[in-house]
């Protein structure tokens, strides 16, 4: 089964205890209670409460969640997230798209975009905002790829 999204599990259920990453198929009951659909192992179909705060949306063709915190040579430490974003500019046009893409934060204050599966970049994922908030995202000038610590 190829997960589409995964989230953090709200309560204990078998297979999975509170906080533990489900990976599958994100969807929300009549009462808007949201789960994700997964398999679990044995050719039977469950599903799992989670945390809709932690939903992260799988990145297409590689192994790569929105959310996650990853590192790009020549760019440093970033954010996958999915949405409108920029891709540059040329002849006082703007070119903008809408789909997965790394954020990363320059050490002057700016925000440098960069569309996933665009360019031949290679991303190294660090972990994810939920179980690594302390990675810092700024961009520096440091020996470990342009990252700092």
């Amino acid at each position: 089964m190829i997960p589409k999204s995964r989230a953090k599990a709200v309560k204990t259920e078998i297979p999975f205890n509170e906080g533990e990453w489900v990976s599958g198929w994100y969807f929300r009951d009549e009462d808007f209670n949201p789960f994700i659909i997964h398999d679990t192992g044995t050719g039977r179909v469950t599903y799992t409460a989670v945390d809709p705060e932690t939903v992260c949306l799988k990145v297409p063709f590689i192994n790569i969640f929105t959310d996650d915190i990853v590192r790009a040579a020549g760019y440093g430490r970033g954010r996958v997230k999915f949405g409108a974003h920029h891709l540059g500019e040329a002849e006082g046009l703007e070119f903008n798209a809408y789909g997965f893409y790394v954020e990363f934060k320059n050490i002057d204050g700016t925000v440098t975009e960069l569309a996933i599966n665009e360019h031949e970049v290679k991303f190294e994922v660090m972990g994810n905002i939920y179980d690594n908030p302390k990675i810092k995202l700024i961009q520096t000038t440091e020996d470990d790829g342009g990252v700092s610590q």
